[in-house]
């Protein structure tokens, strides 16, 4: 997840939030809602500088809450568990989510930090269950825009691989990492973890697991 660091107004907390998105898969009302950013005046949440390249699309930089820029109105909500301050962006009057580096129907769910993340992470899922139903579309950072069903397809495979990681005993380690990896994707049916880049998050989530149990 490439990180900015905007100046934000009123003294917001920052928070450093990057939606990666290719443009050429978002939903043209997704596209607008960008633009709308891209274009407010005097750019009062550094967003041109926290630009990325031509291909990534972001938000940067809003405290959680309800916020009112110009005439679009932004929901930011805290959804920890692959990053502590990662945060979605749901704007109603669009029917839009972006879901930041969750829901992604290309890779399994990323854990990055303690056994308290993964709880976090599946507190998350809840919190995201309620965001999809409050949009028509679901904007992942990693992977294809969404409808609301697909959406809760994602989530339902998201909390079944992260309920298995929390069930995971030592013993199961005894075969190797890779036996592992192997067995834990076949017995839940994970066909995210197959590619090359996948399977590396897969095995930094069994390694990280492996740590926690010991």
């Amino acid at each position: 997840m490439t990180t900015c660091f905007g100046r934000p107004s009123l003294g917001m907390k920052p928070r450093a939030i990057v939606l990666r998105v290719h443009w050429g898969k978002l939903p043209t009302i997704a596209k607008k809602i960008l633009d709308e950013f891209l274009a407010l005046e005097n750019d009062p949440y550094n967003v041109n500088q926290c630009i990325y390249n031509k291909h990534l699309a972001l938000l940067s930089c809003l405290s959680t809450g309800l916020h009112y820029l110009t005439a679009i109105l932004v929901v930011v909500v805290a959804i920890p568990g692959h990053l502590q301050g990662q945060t979605a962006f749901l704007f109603p009057d669009y029917q839009t989510l972006f879901a930041a580096d969750t829901l992604s129907n290309t890779e399994p769910p990323s854990i990055e930090g303690s056994w308290q993340s993964l709880r976090d992470y599946l507190e998350t899922l809840e919190t995201l269950g309620e965001l999809i139903g409050q949009a028509a579309w679901i904007v992942p950072g990693h992977g294809d825009p969404a409808n609301p069903s697909e959406a809760k397809a994602r989530l339902e495979m998201d909390r079944r691989y992260l309920e298995a990681l929390q069930n995971l005993k030592v013993d199961d380690f005894s075969n190797g990492l890779e036996a592992l990896a192997s067995e834990f994707v076949m017995h839940i049916d994970e066909p995210r973890a197959n590619s090359s880049d996948s399977r590396q998050i897969h095995l930094q989530n069994l390694q990280a697991a492996y740590i926690w149990l010991n």
